[in-house]
Parts: structure tokens; sequence; C-alpha cells
């Protein structure tokens, strides 16, 4: 069955003298949004930056804790693994509690991992601090 334009009450033909511009208001994001890139560009220089930098990481752990190179890669496994996982609990987070505040409470449990991690004795406290904590996306 044919529907024309008189059926449904829309007139499909576009005259230009009709149309209304809508011009955007010049300060419509009040200054955040370079915030917001600056922001990015932190968490991606931080958190992905940290993951690909792991085998130099690898190696300045071996050197200093002088454990094997399967349980020192762990470190870095552990790292990346938990950056994968915790994806779907990260949107449950922000579903309940907000995109910013997970964005906060993200940022202080990654940097909290990154100072503990700092002051860590052996590799097994490296699994929970760097492995587990600054993994934290």
């Amino acid at each position: 069955m044919y529907t024309s334009h008189e059926d449904i009450g829309y007139d499909f033909e576009d005259d230009p003298k009709d149309k209304k511009t809508l011009k955007p208001h010049p300060d419509i994001d009040g200054g955040w949004a370079w915030m917001m890139v600056l922001s990015s560009f932190f968490v991606h220089i931080l958190i992905m930056g940290s993951q690909m930098a792991l085998g130099i990481l690898n190696v300045e752990w071996l050197e200093e804790f002088h454990q094997s190179r399967g349980l020192t890669a762990w470190v870095s496994s552990l790292s990346m693994g938990i950056t994968l996982i915790v994806g779907p609990f990260i949107g449950l987070f922000i579903n309940t509690c907000g995109c910013r505040r997970t964005a906060i409470i993200g940022g202080l449990v990654n940097s909290l991992g990154w100072v503990l991690s700092a002051y860590a004795a052996n590799v097994h406290y490296l699994f929970i601090t760097f492995g587990v904590t600054a993994a934290d996306p």
C-alpha cells in the first residue's frame, strides 16, 4: 500500500525559505571541552603508554628484584589483563555513580597504585600495586 505525505501529515519537500537556521551559542561548553581533550590525552599517555612500556619496566624489575622472568612477567600480564577485564564493571559503576565520579575515583586509584609501586620491596607487592591497582582504567 502506498502512503502519501498527506496521510502522515508531513511535507517532504524542502523549501529553503521556510527553514530557520539555528546558530549555535559560541560558548556552548563553557570552555570545558579543552579540559576534556587534555584529560583524555593524559589518560591515553598514562594508562596506555604505561601498558606499552611494560617491556622496559620488566627489565628494570628483573634487575631490581632478582626474580625469575616468569614471575616478573606476571606483573605485566596482570596489568594488561585487569585493564581489559574491568571494562564491564566500570560500565556498571558509571551507570550507578556517574561518569564524573567514576573518572575521578579511577584516577585516584590509578595514582595510588603508581605511588605505592614506587615503594615496592618485592615482585609480589607489585602484583597488587602495579598489576591490579595501577592497571585500573
